[in-house]
């Protein structure tokens, strides 16, 4: 079978730890890909130029952006604010870099080999990434695998989930979330309108159906049901009408409420297949046996294999 290797003229960075990843975002699927990335020894950084609204802040790296740092299953996220620091944190490999400058700005200072767009706008269109990397990936609805970017990782709930898409788009966003104790889209509070977001509580409180949560400028953001909080955007963050900013769990309902979450560790396998797919000889693959699921599932085009697969857990959960 033929194997899709960097030319050696190619234009992929290489730093101490290998090949430079950058990741977009920094919410709940954007830190698993790049704990995932991380883990598996590649150098890799975030960026998140403005305050992230993303509320599930104990399953991700959300709180380095305010905080400086944070960690997220015995990784490291650190807020860097020069690109030596950045250097220097890929060279030690102490934590996850977060670049929180302008977007332009790392790109004309470090182009990476990899960039993961992973800032899950949903309906949102996203702008064309292919071309700002060797290799560009977009996570979910919004792109179009050899056209806005060269591979898609599905992100929809389904047998699908983590999918490598080299042609095509992910399934489209609808809206509807996993159910929870018998609750769906009503264990959120989504703001009514733009402002800034102002809340007392923590994470993990545990809240009365009705209680105050929080307020967008003059407007009382109430608790939808009695249960804990396992979302709270972070207090002091502007943001946009209609940003999901509160999730309450129904007292009784046990549920992971820290920690990687099952579908943002499905989503990280895919982008981290294809990476190693394109990028490193099969004996250093954590999956060294992708060639022969490639070559099951389909024939290798020139741009990568058509259809492939990540592999999947046997059993779902229910969030």
């Amino acid at each position: 079978m033929p194997r899709l290797e960097p030319s050696p003229d190619s234009l992929v960075p290489q730093l101490a730890g290998g090949l430079f990843i950058l990741v977009r975002g920094v919410g709940e699927i954007a830190s698993a890909v790049a704990h995932a990335l991380f883990r598996a020894g590649f150098a890799v950084a975030m960026h998140e130029a403005s305050a992230p609204t993303s509320c599930r802040r104990r399953m991700s790296f959300v709180d380095a952006f305010f905080d400086g740092t944070a960690r997220l299953e015995e990784v490291l996220a650190w807020r860097v604010g020069t690109l030596a620091q950045l250097n220097r944190l890929l060279d030690s490999r102490a934590a996850v870099p977060l670049l929180t400058m302008d977007f332009d700005t790392v790109l004309a200072a470090r182009r990476p080999g990899v960039l993961v767009d992973a800032r899950m706008r949903k309906r949102a269109p996203s702008e064309p990434q292919r071309g700002i990397a060797p290799l560009s990936i977009g996570i979910g609805p919004g792109f179009v695998a050899g056209e806005t970017v060269d591979v898609v990782i599905e992100s929809a709930w389904g047998d699908r989930l983590g999918d490598i898409l080299w042609q095509g788009s992910a399934q489209p966003y609808v809206g509807e979330p996993q159910r929870v104790g018998g609750y769906g889209r009503e264990r959120f509070v989504y703001t009514p309108h733009s402002g800034l977001f102002r809340s007392p509580c923590q994470m993990g409180d545990l809240v009365q159906a009705g209680d105050v949560i929080a307020h967008v400028g003059g407007t009382a953001l109430r608790a939808p049901l009695t249960g804990h909080l396992r979302g709270l955007t972070r207090s002091g963050v502007p943001v946009q009408a209609g940003a999901k900013v509160i999730e309450v769990i129904p007292a009784g309902v046990e549920v992971q409420m820290s920690g990687l979450g099952w579908r943002p560790k499905r989503i990280a396998e895919g982008v981290l297949q294809a990476i190693e797919w394109l990028h490193l000889p099969r004996a250093a693959r954590t999956d060294p046996d992708m060639d022969r699921a490639v070559t099951a599932t389909a024939a290798p085009t020139s741009t990568g294999p058509k259809g492939w697969s990540s592999a999947k857990a046997n059993e779902k959960p229910t969030t």
